[in-house]
């Protein structure tokens, strides 16, 4: 075995190749260099995450036939891989110690033998298969989120952390097949619609000149196939396009109902899946904003309007450009000129010859609501088109008695006799020049899909009450709301009912397949009881969109010579929540995106996507990728007609630009300046031309016709530094501090050696610190001094007790805290009747209650130095102080002397009873502070603690639970999550405090966190605190992070570096 650094470009693997059934075994040998992600052939050097695993074990399986969940055995150390995590530690430890190589050979270079650690026919070695040790040194990010405190698999179960069980219908034994671009003459946008295809003209771009008229739509090739192919229905391989890391709901979806459908999940197996998500405490490097530097530089425009832009969305909605809100028929809620800007930007769209959209607009400011808005008004406006159809195809009217502008002869300006009287708040679509025919013609009248993560569905249904009219006179009387989740099975929540056999037949788009030319053709089947399919909205979590999908490829009604017509879903919008969560990769695309690829692949109109994300800015051009994917499957490039785009591999080189400039923003090497000054400027004029064409991203600040948008000006965060005392324990940090910096500078020693070896960039010691302090906080694995550092962000008296050996690494992990934490809140949730228990049942009184949860409490390790935890902590004294001045604001009016921030006014049910909500990064963090809160606060203070180990179905009840109102004389309620479980998408803005104690990874994370309290429906002052331990290097790294986006846009980088040398 080597004990030299390697060069990762040199490196071979050698793969035996076994034929089944036989003694034969040969060899073959691959380059890494084969595997190499588009975002690290920029880099001088090659690190671990450049490569990528995923295309390695597909390479593997159709090269070698060793399937995906095969633990691959590596070098002669034995080292197990069995997940990309793994897969880069391997590689650092190759490319900083040599460790794993089994030889070298002047033709080959470095070479590993890569082995199967189960045997299946293939060849296994003789020796016991060992588990891989932990590198001692590790070179490059290791950004996999969310597997950092869990042991890795043994070898007798191997698994591949994150994927599906295959699909019912699906064919595993094959991959799936490259993304097909569409290719034929196909089938323009407004083609077979009475009528014609528009007016010519187009709306243009947002922002431009001049009063948009209709576009045709981009043209709409039909799928083709060669030969006499088939269709094209199960054409996913679930071994290979499984769930990302990036996925971090659980959920499994059974339908029992539907006929001719095969059931894969027994009910019960839901369950467990729901209560075992992956470990959350690390980052989820998809929230990484550090890109929000580059934009702000650039001084993007990510919400810009022109008064021509404002005058079309005026002219659509049938209103005066100084209106401020609008009372549109059908929705409950008024939408805000600034909402329906958007609204008509997603509904517009595919006139723009683009069908995709990203509306990134801050939390709090409706982007939920806005989505039902468009699918409301999508279906308004083809009911209104039908009714102009029907007039426009009658012979027999007089001229007399009709109500719409003709078909032919139409001038500019021309406005339809009945508009002041319609129903509808949109110009009639009778109008060839106006946005509502461009939106008949250009969309089908199919049902809208709203993806969402499984513990956002109920929130969806909530808002789908809130928004939607649904009274005796509403036009939107007719809106029908489903939900694909088991939770939904036996319950109604707002108007959102389970999805049954009943709706998918009244949501079944009728398909033809002709075998001759092998292309799909729609059947304008779009109407269910002699209503529109339109009518339909399906919400469905993130990880159960193709069976979903699966259950509409029912038996095929008719044939016809080489025509024959099938049953298929079709969808005219598909909206994607949250969906920075799941966006996935090119080489492992998520179920949520082959599901619309499939969906479109069978249409011959267009399905529009929408992603719904305040996270798209920060991570750039990767988190943009699967949209703009969608638009060149369907429409050409010079149709797009985006600067400096033409195809997918021109997004590669956006995405590596903008990786190059994250990394390098503050380098001070004058050839790395001057590189970075030249991709910054064309990088530029890609996103100006870009950004109007796709996105909307804006803040509660930004100005929209001269008003901020939020009618609230948003409150400043408090920052309030929480330092660690001096003497024991920061002299423990102190030690473990210099382990760290002994660590990273070995990283420096080997890159200076890679930099003698090979040239390129020479490194320098204070950036290769500040690179690898920074990719470390968004890796899932840490250094485990490094580990305990940031796991004591909250405690810090942590460190003093893991050196004294009180407490293991291990009891800090997520595996421990989950353990521990579940018959805690089974104590503490005992008072709450179970679905499906009658609320009358004897439950336990809150003596009972507390007891059971001291109980559990005394089993665990904490419970013995919970004094230390309490007295070594100031930032537990800080939250005591806010929550003691929370609980005296229900007897005692608010008194600015107190030194606390105003609250505003109290809750509107009258109680004065306020709520808080308390935001942690690490799970372990979370338990130790409801331990010590609830054995102060315990009579006075309901705590409410999320942990892993509730289901999702429960901790939405939880969630609920905050937003009831109170009664006078309740105890104040606070919440305790980790960012990831509670500070993301939930509305709970019944509290009016949000304690961030630990600083996050971005200020993305930051932002979620304090949008759950500062949003439409908050009647008091959102007041979000961050606690700051400057003392502690992992919450300084993540600080640094978080600096204000202001200076991040100056030139001052370096001024914004941690100085390792402080904290030794």
């Amino acid at each position: 075995m080597s004990t030299d650094a390697v060069n990762l470009d040199t490196l071979v693997f050698r793969v035996p190749h076994a034929i089944r059934n036989t003694e034969l075994v040969s060899e073959r040998v691959v380059i890494l260099n084969a595997w190499i992600r588009e975002v690290g052939r920029a880099s001088v050097r090659r690190v671990s995450s450049d490569f990528d695993y995923h295309a390695l074990r597909q390479s593997l399986k159709e090269d070698f036939d060793i399937p995906p969940e095969k633990v691959l055995v590596a070098g002669p150390d034995k080292y197990q891989i069995f997940d990309q995590h793994s897969f880069w530690i391997f590689l650092a430890r190759i490319q900083a110690e040599g460790h794993g190589v089994s030889g070298h050979t002047p033709k080959l270079g470095n070479i590993v033998d890569l082995l199967v650690g189960e045997s299946d026919g293939l060849y296994i070695p003789d020796e016991e298969v060992i588990p891989g040790p932990e590198p001692s040194g590790r070179i490059g990010p290791e950004p996999t989120i969310g597997q950092g405190d869990r042991p890795p698999p043994p070898p007798s179960s191997p698994s591949i952390i994150g994927s599906d069980p295959p699909l019912p219908g699906v064919d595993t034994s094959t991959p799936l097949p490259p993304p097909r671009r569409p290719g034929g003459s196909g089938v323009p946008g407004g083609s077979g619609v009475p009528g014609g295809s528009g007016v010519p003209g187009g709306s243009g771009v947002p922002g431009g000149s001049g009063v948009p008229g209709p576009s045709r739509g981009p043209r709409m090739p039909s799928p083709t196939g060669k030969g006499k192919g088939k269709a094209v229905e199960n054409d996913i391989s679930s071994d290979i396009y499984g769930v990302t890391e990036d996925e971090h709901d659980s959920e499994v979806e059974d339908d029992p109902e539907v006929e001719g459908v095969e059931d894969p999940h027994d009910p019960e197996d839901d369950e467990i899946e729901d209560e075992h998500e992956p470990d959350v405490d690390g980052v989820d490097e998809t929230w990484v904003d550090d890109g929000n530097a580059i934009t702000d530089r650039m001084k993007i425009e990510f919400g810009a309007m022109s008064d021509s832009t404002w005058e079309s969305v005026c002219r659509f909605f049938n209103c005066s450009t100084e209106v401020e809100n609008l009372k549109v028929p059908g929705l409950n809620m008024r939408l805000r000129a600034y909402q329906m800007y958007p609204v008509w930007f997603m509904l517009t769209q595919v006139t723009r010859n683009l069908n995709s959209a990203i509306i990134g607009d801050d939390v709090g400011l409706g982007k939920s609501g806005m989505t039902i808005a468009t699918t409301v008004l999508h279906h308004l406006i083809h009911v209104a088109m039908a009714e102009v159809r029907s007039e426009w195809n009658s012979n027999g009217v007089a001229v007399g008695n009709l109500k719409h502008l003709p078909r032919r002869g139409q001038k500019k300006g021309d406005v339809c006799p009945s508009q002041a009287t319609s129903r509808f708040q949109f110009i009639c679509p009778c109008v060839r020049d106006g946005d509502a025919y461009a939106i008949a013609v250009n969309t089908a009248s199919h049902p809208c899909i709203i993806v969402a993560p499984a513990d956002l569905i109920s929130g969806w249904a909530q808002e789908v009450a809130k928004w939607v009219d649904n009274s005796s006179t509403s036009p939107a009387r007719e809106m029908h709301f489903t939900a694909y989740h088991h939770t939904f099975r036996n319950r109604l929540e707002g108007r959102v009912t389970y999805h049954t056999q009943t709706d998918i037949r009244g949501t079944t788009a009728t398909v033809t397949w002709d075998e001759r030319n092998g292309s799909y053709g729609l059947i304008p089947r779009t109407r269910s009881n002699g209503m529109l399919q339109s009518r339909r909205v399906i919400i469905v979590g993130t990880r159960a969109t193709e069976k979903l999908r699966m259950l509409y490829n029912l038996p095929h009604r008719t044939a016809s010579g080489t025509v024959r017509t099938v049953n298929k879903l079709a969808a005219s919008f598909y909206f994607l929540d949250e969906v920075h969560r799941y966006k996935g990769s090119e080489i492992k695309p998520t179920g949520a995106f082959i599901t619309l690829q499939n969906i479109s692949d069978s249409s011959n109109m267009h399905t529009t996507a929408v992603g719904l994300s305040a996270s798209m800015v920060g991570a750039g051009p990767i988190n943009w990728r699967p949209f703009v994917a969608h638009v060149f499957r369907f429409i050409s490039a010079d149709t797009i007609n985006i600067p400096q785009l033409t195809d997918m591999k021109d997004l590669a080189h956006w995405e590596t630009t903008w990786g190059y400039l994250v990394q390098r923003l503050d380098a001070t090497e004058s050839k790395v300046k001057e590189t970075v000054t030249t991709r910054f400027g064309e990088l530029k004029t890609f996103l100006d031309g870009f950004v109007p064409r796709v996105m909307l991203c804006r803040t509660k600040n930004d100005q929209f016709r001269g008003k901020r948008i939020a009618e609230n000006p948003p409150q400043d965060l408090i920052e309030i530094q929480t330092n660690m005392p001096p003497g024991r324990i920061q002299e423990s940090h102190r030690v473990l501090a210099r382990l760290v910096r002994s660590w990273v500078d070995k990283q420096f020693q080997n890159s200076r050696r890679q930099w003698q070896e090979n040239g390129g960039e020479q490194p320098v010691l204070a950036d290769v610190r500040s690179r690898v302090l920074n990719l470390v906080v968004t890796g899932g694995n840490l250094n485990e001094s490094y580990g305990v550092i940031y796991r004591s962000s909250c405690f810090p008296v942590i460190a003093q007790l893991f050196r004294e050996h009180k407490i293991a690494y291990k009891d800090l992990l997520a595996d421990y805290i989950e353990k521990i934490s579940k018959p805690v809140t089974a104590a503490l949730y005992s008072g709450i009747p179970k679905a499906g228990e009658a609320a009358s049942a004897t439950r336990p009184n809150l003596g009972t209650i507390n007891t059971r949860v001291r109980d559990a409490l005394r089993k665990t390790k904490f419970w013995g130095i919970r004094r230390e935890l309490r007295d070594g902590s100031p930032k537990l004294a800080e939250l005591i102080r806010w929550i003691d001045h929370m609980i005296s604001l229900k007897d005692h009016p608010y008194d600015p002397s107190s030194g606390f921030p105003d609250p505003g006014q109290p809750p509107e049910d009258g109680s004065n009873v306020r709520n808080m909500l308390i935001f942690v990064q690490s799970q372990a963090s979370a338990y130790l502070l409801f331990m010590l809160l609830f054995l102060k606060y315990h009579n006075q203070v309901e705590l409410v603690y999320i942990h892993s180990g509730i289901p999702i179905a429960e901790r939405h009840a939880l969630f609920q639970h905050m937003q009831a109102p109170c009664a006078k004389g309740d105890r104040n309620k606070i919440l305790i999550s980790n960012f990831m479980m509670g500070g993301v998408g939930h509305n709970l803005q019944r509290a009016n405090y949000a304690m961030i104690t630990e600083v996050p990874a971005s200020l993305t994370v930051q932002r979620q966190a304090g949008g759950r309290i500062d949003r439409i429906g908050q009647v008091g002052n959102p007041i979000v605190v961050q606690m700051v331990d400057r003392n502690n290097l992992a919450e300084r790294v993540r600080y640094q992070r978080c600096r204000n986006r202001d200076m991040l846009a100056q030139e001052g980088y370096r001024a914004a570096r941690v100085n390792l040398d402080s904290f030794v």
